[in-house]
């Protein structure tokens, strides 16, 4: 494919991209910045009486009220108004200890200083298995021994709960194809990880374990295809789900959670990936061979990686200096809740990062995991001022520089020297020489403020290759420097 041919058919993509993602016009970025808004809200306790009759019969709280009047003007109640007043005050005093966990989950939270933040993306419904499935000729029927094509309409759907009280729907096929959608496997690895990450321990026995149980259910009519077997399985889990659910298990969970554990936002990266890009990932490869926008992915073990090695905290901030789809700023967001950037050049993966947060962040919700702060750029990082803002008061920088040319590297590293004390600076080419020693020649270039640390990655761990290779963490440093020049002020007094 030649540079004008390839040029056109980006073109027809972008403009078919742009309709299938963002059909709405209030979707779509109205400058360069895409971010997830701060949308807490913080619900004022009310200790009045229709607080506590909101859900109740209209005759029941004109009774209620009645009730309320004689025990207040010190007339002795009946039976049936006794019964009427002791449910409320029964509600009263739940409603009240509730109160005090939730201040004191308030004050826990203020010690933890993170950047959680509950976007207005959270509040819009996740895009479910059913309606990314739309080439039906590559599926047949799950538990289906005759394997027969699967039909517009023709087949049956399953209602899986999440910790958030909200339904995914899931066709009841499975892809011929193993790069294909799985909703078998979605399932089950949803079942798995809402229970093993989400659900409080003291839950986690309801559902039973690999030998007995709702667990082994899923696992057993999964691997027999049985179909009857799944449905039964799952309603079992939805309604132990629900019961967990109503006993308030995940209530100020965004607000006052825990962080995600890495294999669950693993999963949920996964789903948002594959509901987003997935169908469309071929877009991602029209861009020119060779140059410095050939487009390139690190999975998700290496980034985990990364945030140990980096010692990226929740008070931190983190800039991801050409951020393609954004996977790496999600997981960052949500693995470490600090504050996450992404900037990117490109206008299709860009278009790809927006739709995957969207989506990303809904998930969050629905799984009732906390989030950081995600904000995403559609910019060139060389020469937005806001890039330049953030580096100021950045503490990890990430650059996958692998098939940067030496022109643009040199560039990039010029972008550092405003950088504060102790950054880190990842990267999958060093900017410094291993062996670099500070000399009268070199001393007032950019490398000798920077301290650089080489480490191995395993296979896998990056798109362009399966083999093993290495990656770099450079730290400002500016004490070496300052070293070096005193020791050459005391050499010229003697």
């Amino acid at each position: 494919m030649n540079d004008e041919e390839r040029e056109r058919r980006l073109q027809i993509m972008k403009k078919k991209l742009h309709k299938e993602l963002f059909e709405k016009e209030s979707d779509k970025d109205q400058d360069s910045s895409f971010e997830s808004k701060d949308k807490i809200k913080h619900v004022k306790s009310s200790s009045s009486l229709s607080t506590y009759l909101q859900s109740e019969s209209a005759s029941f709280i004109k009774m209620a009220k009645q009730v309320f009047k004689k025990k207040k003007k010190g007339e002795e109640l009946t039976k049936e108004e006794l019964a009427i007043y002791n449910k409320i005050q029964k509600k009263r005093k739940l409603d009240k200890t509730e109160n005090s966990e939730s201040r004191k989950l308030q004050k826990l939270n203020k010690t933890k200083k993170d950047n959680r933040y509950i976007s207005s993306y959270a509040s819009k419904p996740c895009i479910s298995a059913e309606k990314v499935i739309t080439d039906l000729s590559i599926y047949e029927e799950f538990g289906n021994p005759e394997n027969k094509k699967v039909k517009q309409g023709r087949y049956e759907t399953i209602k899986l709960l999440y910790p958030n009280g909200k339904y995914e729907s899931y066709p009841l096929i499975t892809p011929k194809k193993s790069n294909e959608l799985d909703p078998i496997y979605d399932i089950y690895a949803t079942t798995q990880m809402v229970i093993r990450y989400c659900v409080p321990l003291k839950y986690q026995k309801l559902f039973g374990d690999t030998k007995n149980g709702i667990i082994r259910s899923i696992i057993k009519a999964r691997n027999r295809k049985n179909k009857e077997g799944l449905k039964k399985a799952i309603t079992e889990y939805n309604k132990t789900l629900e019961f967990i659910i109503n006993e308030k298990a995940f209530v100020n969970s965004e607000e006052f959670g825990d962080v995600s554990a890495p294999e669950l936002v693993f999963h949920i990266l996964e789903q948002a990936y594959t509901r987003t890009v997935a169908q469309k990932s071929e877009m991602l490869n029209l861009y020119r061979g060779f140059s410095n926008n050939v487009y390139g992915e690190v999975n998700s073990n290496l980034v985990t990686e990364f945030i140990k090695n980096s010692e990226l905290k929740p008070h931190h901030i983190f800039i991801d200096m050409g951020s393609g789809i954004g996977n790496v700023v999600l997981q960052v967001a949500s693995q470490v809740l600090c504050e996450s950037w992404g900037v990117e050049i490109m206008e299709i993966p860009s278009t790809f990062a927006k739709a995957q947060c969207i989506e990303f962040i809904s998930r969050m919700r629905y799984y009732g995991k906390p989030c950081g702060k995600i904000k995403l750029r559609h910019a060139d990082f060389l020469e937005d001022p806001e890039v330049d803002r953030i580096l100021k008061v950045a503490d990890v920088v990430f650059v996958n520089n692998y098939a940067f040319d030496a022109n643009l590297n040199q560039r990039i590293l010029q972008k550092f020297l405003d950088l504060k004390e102790n950054t880190r600076i990842i990267s999958l080419k060093n900017f410094v020489p291993l062996d670099h020693k500070i000399n009268y020649r070199n001393a007032n270039s950019l490398e000798s403020i920077l301290r650089v640390k080489e480490y191995l990655f395993g296979h896998d761990s990056v798109s362009w290759t399966n083999e093993e290779g290495k990656y770099y963490i450079h730290r400002v440093d500016r004490s070496i420097l300052q070293s070096f020049e005193k020791n050459m002020k005391a050499n010229r007094v003697h």
